[in-house]
């Protein structure tokens, strides 16, 4: 089997061997670099997602603070409180 003369190279050989140690061993590698760029784009994605939580639940503050009868009306369905002079039956079903 006859091998090509530019794979018996010293500069081609050089150069791939400094391709090979920079894309896959060195610090800042294609793969670190690509898994990087993952983690930014999930970073964002997470960010995006807490800041539309944020604006959802300054909105619910709000509405609370501002809104008696639905300050009422969520304590009384979501923590079963009840007035003094009141009974609260709850019904579970089968």
């Amino acid at each position: 089997m006859r091998i090509p003369p530019f794979f018996k190279n010293r500069y081609f050989l050089l150069i791939a061997g400094f391709l090979l140690v920079m894309l896959f061993f060195d610090n800042n590698s294609l793969v670190r670099q690509v898994k990087l760029s993952r983690n930014l784009h999930e970073a964002r994605t997470m960010n995006a997602f807490y800041r539309e939580e944020i604006k959802r639940q300054e909105e619910f503050l709000k509405k609370l603070h501002s809104n008696d009868s639905f300050a009422e009306k969520l304590a009384r369905e979501k923590y079963l409180m009840k007035r003094d002079d009141e009974d609260v039956y709850i019904i579970v079903g089968e």
